[in-house]
């Protein structure tokens, strides 16, 4: 694990103790007819240090994430 991703995960456990996540819902429109088709939950971070943290960056490395639950 690199210093950065140490540095993901100590900040993600933070944000989760802090409450600093939320969560936004994405509709999915269909463009042929407008109908809605559903509606995606979304889980946003948004770290005063680090700014907004996009998915792929909280999800780098997923045997780290792991140890959220250790």
């Amino acid at each position: 694990m690199t210093a950065a991703d140490r540095k993901l995960l100590e900040s993600f456990r933070k944000a989760l103790a802090e409450n600093q996540l939320r969560l936004v819902y994405q509709p999915k429109v269909s463009l042929r007819d407008g109908t809605l088709g559903r509606v995606e939950a979304l889980v946003r971070w948004d770290d005063p240090e680090l700014g907004s943290v996009s998915p792929p960056a909280s999800y780098r490395s997923p045997k780290s994430m792991a140890s959220l639950t250790s």
